[in-house]
Parts: C-alpha cells; structure tokens; sequence
C-alpha cells in the first residue's frame, strides 16, 4: 500500500479587490501519495501558484485543512503549525518556482547557492564542514552540472543551468514532497525536455 504523502480537504482562499471579494481557491480536495505525480492544470491567474504556495505555507489559506505524513510518523495540519515548526519541516517540503532570477541570491557563488539549504537547515555546522562540499559536488553532478560551474555567479549561466542549479538547491536536502512551479515554461523545447527527464531520473 502506497504511503500518503499530502491531504488537501477542503482549502478556500480568496483576495480582496476594490472591495469585492475573488475566491482563487475554491473547496480543493485532493490525497498524494509517495511516487506520484500530480499535474494541476489551469489559466494564468487561475490560483495554481496560489495553491503551491499555500501548501508550502509561504502563504495562508482561509480554511480548509493540509495534513502532512513526515517520515517520522507524525501527522501535521500545516495550517496550525507555528513559523519556527515549518521552518523546521523545509528539509521535507519544498518548492521550486519558475523564475530562477528571483529564487537565487546573484551575490552569492554557485557552490553557496547550492549549499545554502544546508545551512539554515544545520545539516552541516559550517561551510568549512568536509560534509558541505562532499553534498554540493554530489547534487551537481546527479542534477548535471558542471563542477567548473562552481565558483562562477548566476549571471554567467544560461536560463537552464541556472535553473539547474534552482533545483539542485531545493534537492540537496533530500525533500519527500517538491512542488515544481512552471519551472520549465520560461525555458526553450530543448531544455525543457532535459529538465523534466532530470526531475523524473531524481524522482525515482
């Protein structure tokens, strides 16, 4: 039997706009269960992104309920959860968005991009940790990026490898659920089709 992953049960959310209410999410119910794939189709602006990241809670839902099955057996309504308990799950969920410009910090070296996660989640004590660079070079090479590409900042990559690197970055922590965002739509054929294959290869 298949293990649940994520429940939905009736979640609603709606904006307020020159006074007149819009309801973007409307009664959504639905279960994933490990190894699936689920695909939500729709209209620009029809609340898909809305949804992803009220699931990931960078954004409230006004009811409804998600229940999240960790790996430690727990049951969690992320909608009840304190900030400090879902910063605490990130490692488990994630989110990778379209936009790859604005998800990376252009300041930073592609190796601390990359690594960051590994941080902030005290995966590792420091990036002097053996562990740090052992976890970058691993990712980089499942995720097909060249090790040259290391020490070079996101400006001097192309839209794909930089969005590579997007997901590698949301990889490195060995998430059980990852919502992908549109991440192939601003991308050419080509490296749409290598992208999708990489999350399919990784998936499995």
């Amino acid at each position: 039997m298949k293990k649940k992953i994520i429940k939905i049960e009736n979640l609603n959310k709606f904006f307020i706009i020159n006074r007149k209410k819009f309801k973007v999410n409307k009664n959504i119910n639905f279960s994933i269960f490990k190894g699936e794939t689920l695909s939500i189709i729709g209209e620009s602006g029809s609340g898909k992104s809305t949804l992803a990241r009220i699931i990931v809670q960078l954004q409230k839902s006004d009811s409804g309920k998600i229940f999240y099955y960790s790996e430690n057996h727990f049951v969690y309504d992320l909608n009840k959860l304190k900030k400090r308990e879902i910063i605490s799950l990130r490692n488990e969920i994630q989110i990778i968005f379209q936009n790859s410009l604005t998800t990376i910090n252009p300041k930073f070296r592609i190796k601390d991009i990359i690594g960051e996660g590994l941080i902030i989640q005290k995966k590792v004590k420091n990036k002097k940790d053996i562990k740090y660079k052992q976890k970058i070079v691993e990712i980089m090479k499942l995720c097909g990026i060249s090790l040259d590409l290391m020490d070079r900042f996101p400006n001097e990559l192309s839209g794909g490898q930089r969005q590579r690197v997007n997901i590698a970055k949301t990889l490195i922590l060995k998430p059980k659920f990852v919502i992908c965002d549109e991440i192939v739509s601003a991308l050419d054929v080509t490296t749409q089709k290598q992208i999708l294959n990489l999350i399919k290869k990784i998936q499995k």
